[in-house]
């Protein structure tokens, strides 16, 4: 495939293994040693920061594709000097049609020595298709080899600017490739590390190509896929009810031994409090709560004690979770990245500390007051363990709530003829710039219109959108609906067919007359072999234009290619089990 390395480069002829072992015995034994050296080579937090000027061994399997991973100097998370790694792919076919980058270099080898569970990674979608990623490690040079990969896709959409992302990746978060993740075998001796564009949980051999241009920085390896998946830094009056929640993806049971949380003030930028997490768990659902009083919070697991107060100061500062112990993070200690797994930085109406979130690699600080609701919100994935944080109701060792900002009470679609009318109805609104209406095009969505939103409204609402005349064919629509901050959820997806009228339906030949190409579609009723060819007018067969099998109410069309052929008149032929139709066609050169 276009994207995958040429496999000679990473097998050799037995025979002549066996000659060089026998010839030079010194030289086998540098060989295995080499190879043994190479199964060690990952180890916890080690960062691709690309400062290097180089793009530190990502790249592309394919010698022809014609943009190549870069380094770029100047422009990554942290702004102005900042070096990232960026590819481009081109969404056609051949070499560097995919959005696949791999590593042969230090991210092989022995992750479960080393205990890497999980990687953290700032990306930044810069195309204008949206991307699903997922990592995938094998022990081989493909793509099929026996190899493991992110069970859930990341979703980034396009435009999304730095994100930070956290791919899970124990056994309980991996998904097979063909059938052949051996989790320990497979992670005691990854041979490649791939990131991907991946909708369908696929290998890259098998993904669709996408054109996008996909941003990588400070990819960093883990020994824990715990997160941070809520903070609750400010409510009414004496904040009596502040909490943090931890996620462990969903595994449950979690041992949260080697862990500290640690509290960092925006004004000095050093700590002001941590929390040691020895002996503590998450729950079966994979949830942690620290609060400050257990009465005031629900599902609270560790307490400071009753009738505590203003727990978590309110920003701009930041919490983060490490690797380590309370006494490694004494009051003043300055933020680092060091051992570092997560960290959330937030205020209520304050500038960005630009400070902060360098020092803790983070481009993102969230206002718990975005809705001005500061007192009834805290700060939270959507859904559990994503990238996208927002204010909403809190919901301490619970599912976050994944609803649109809006109340959704109905969205269906019908058919008006070959036209496609969409209608939704909302209960209530609250900072509803509006929706985009989106239809399936292969494995990606692409937006057919925008309907304003009401803003924020307890009033009932309804919408319309009607699409163009449809060719036959299944449709599938979805609603992005965004906040005029830029936050947005999708919509459940909405399905509707539209049939062939008739035993089948053929287009008229455009243009006609042509020179030297020209095109006709077809869509039929029901499945079945179908011809197509072009005779001239003594009913000679000059050119075969299409034969075999067409679906039913599934729209295609065919190109009619006259570059060998003498001006004239010619019939078209179309001809299938159910029906017989003829188009007259002129060639003028």
């Amino acid at each position: 495939m276009g994207d995958h390395a040429p496999c000679a480069q990473y097998y050799e002829d037995p025979l002549m293994r066996i000659k060089a072992t026998t010839a030079f015995p010194l030289l086998a034994v540098l060989i295995v040693l080499v190879t043994f050296g190479t199964l060690w080579a990952i180890t916890a937090g080690q960062t691709d920061d690309f400062e290097d000027g180089t793009t530190q061994g990502w790249r592309v399997g394919s010698a022809g594709a014609p943009s190549p991973p870069t380094n770029v100097p100047d422009g990554g998370p942290q702004g102005t000097g900042d070096a990232y790694v960026e590819y481009t792919s081109t969404g056609t076919s051949g070499a560097g049609s995919k959005m696949t980058m791999f590593n042969t270099d230090q991210w092989v080898g022995d992750y479960v020595t080393a205990g890497v569970t999980a990687f953290r990674v700032h990306l930044n979608n810069l195309g204008s298709n949206d991307l699903e990623l997922r990592i995938l490690a094998t022990t081989g040079p493909d793509a099929t080899d026996p190899g493991c990969y992110s069970a859930n896709a990341v979703k980034l959409p396009a435009g999304s600017g730095w994100t930070t992302v956290t791919f899970p990746f124990e056994a309980s978060n991996v998904m097979n490739v063909l059938g052949s993740c051996n989790y320990a075998t497979v992670m005691a001796a990854v041979d490649k590390l791939w990131i991907y564009h991946s909708p369908n949980g696929f290998p890259p051999s098998i993904e669709p190509a996408i054109a996008a241009t996909l941003g990588m920085d400070n990819l960093t390896a883990l020994t824990s896929t715990v997160m941070i998946n809520e903070v609750d830094a400010d409510q009414t009056g004496t904040d009596n009810a502040e909490f943090v929640e931890l996620y462990d993806g969903g595994t449950g049971n979690t041992m949260l031994d080697g862990l500290v949380l640690v509290f960092f003030n925006g004004a000095t930028d050093v700590s002001y409090n941590a929390v040691d997490l020895d002996g503590q768990t998450t729950d079966a659902n994979g949830f942690f709560v620290y609060c400050g009083d257990a009465a005031n919070v629900a599902n609270c697991d560790l307490e400071v004690g009753a009738g505590t107060t203003n727990l978590i100061q309110n920003g701009a500062d930041a919490v983060a979770l490490y690797v380590g112990n309370d006494t490694d993070f004494p009051t003043g200690t300055p933020a680092t990245t060091t051992n570092l797994l997560d960290a959330i930085a937030y205020d209520t109406n304050d500038a960005d500390d630009t400070v902060l979130l360098a020092a803790l690699g983070l481009t993102m600080q969230y206002n718990e007051d975005a809705f001005g609701a500061k007192n009834t919100d805290s700060n939270q994935r959507l859904p559990d363990g994503a990238p996208e944080i927002r204010p909403t109701a809190p919901t301490p060792g619970a599912t976050n709530d994944t609803n649109l900002p809006v109340e959704l009470s109905a969205f269906e679609v019908a058919l008006d003829g070959h036209a496609a009318v969409l209608t939704w109805q909302t209960s209530s609104e609250s900072n509803n710039a509006g929706f985009e209406v989106q239809a399936k095009n292969g494995a990606d969505f692409e937006t057919l219109g925008f309907v304003n939103g009401a803003g924020t409204t307890t009033e009932a609402r309804s919408y319309e959108f009607r699409t163009e005349r449809l060719a036959p064919g299944r449709y599938v629509f979805r609603l992005k609906q965004i906040d005029f901050d830029g936050a947005f959820v999708f919509s459940p997806e909405v399905e509707v067919a539209v049939e062939t009228p008739g035993t089948y339906q053929l287009s008229e030949v455009y243009p006609n007359p042509f020179n030297p190409r020209a095109s006709v579609t077809l869509a039929v009723s029901q499945a079945q072999e179908v011809t197509i060819g072009l005779y001239d007018v003594q009913g000679r067969l000059v050119a075969l234009v299409h034969h075999g099998r067409l679906e039913a109410d599934t729209q295609r069309t065919f190109t009619i290619d006259g570059s060998n052929l003498a001006s004239g008149v010619y019939v078209l032929q179309v001809k299938g089990a159910t029906f017989t139709a003829e188009r007259t066609v002129t060639l003028l050169k």
